[in-house]
């Protein structure tokens, strides 16, 4: 992120200048062959960062998947090639527009035009990484179903808050409360937890580390016994 900051602010910077002191662009061929040369590199990086990106789909959109990663080494590699190879273009038509006769300034303004695509670029970046930064956790939807899977156990009465935070991409750490009814004697509450780890593990593979902590649900018992109130109790 701040390699893509430093570079479009120093690309705006330039491209500023060139429009405020316009100056002939020479040895074009020379830009072009380098461009070329970057564009043929930075294009075999992208089919790679591309195809390893597209076996994270799992027939989802591209947008969304990219949204829902949880592996910033794969889209951080897409985007820096992605906006390469769109920079390039943009270098390579500014070249060429500012060889026309009275207008140098083009070339400045697709200087420009590339600072502000590093910089969004960098936006995004950030946008996508910042959760992983400060402590990403599951989705609600994912939350929403490791409860369901705890109601549907015998004598679970109630599933409290589940806590989460990724660890990595594939690695994700659970902490939740169940209740249990007061009667569940302990080594029947020790076999439901045991089963509902293993669900939650098999249907989320990626939660490597699973916490439950057990309660009971306090019974209110309620004597059949006749009560008579005191005259005291009356008054």
């Amino acid at each position: 992120m701040l390699i893509f900051g430093l570079g479009g602010g120093i690309s705006l910077y330039e491209g500023v200048q060139h429009i405020l002191h316009p100056a002939r662009v020479e040895n074009s061929r020379s830009n072009y062959a380098v461009l070329g040369a970057a564009a043929l590199f930075d294009g075999a990086s992208f089919v790679v960062s591309m195809r390893q990106f597209q076996k994270q789909l799992h027939g989802r959109p591209f947008w969304e998947a990219l949204h829902a990663s949880e592996n910033p080494t794969s889209y951080t590699v897409l985007a820096e090639d992605s906006a390469a190879l769109v920079g390039f273009v943009i270098a390579a038509l500014g070249i060429a527009l500012s060889e026309i006769p009275g207008v140098p300034e083009l070339d400045g303004i697709a200087s420009a035009r590339i600072g502000l695509l590093l910089a969004g670029v960098a936006v995004v970046l950030v946008r996508e990484s910042r959760g992983l930064l400060i402590g990403e956790g599951l989705r609600p939807a994912t939350i929403s179903a490791i409860r369901a899977i705890a109601l549907a156990q015998p004598k679970v009465t109630a599933a409290g808050h589940v806590l989460s935070m990724y660890i990595g991409p594939n690695d994700v750490l659970v902490t939740m409360d169940v209740n249990f009814e007061g009667d569940a004697a302990a080594d029947e509450t020790s076999t439901i937890i045991s089963t509902l780890e293993h669900q939650v593990r098999t249907r989320f593979p990626m939660i490597k580390r699973l916490f439950i902590e057990a309660g009971a649900t306090p019974v209110l018992v309620i004597s059949s016994r006749c009560f008579t109130p005191s005259p005291l109790f009356l008054a």
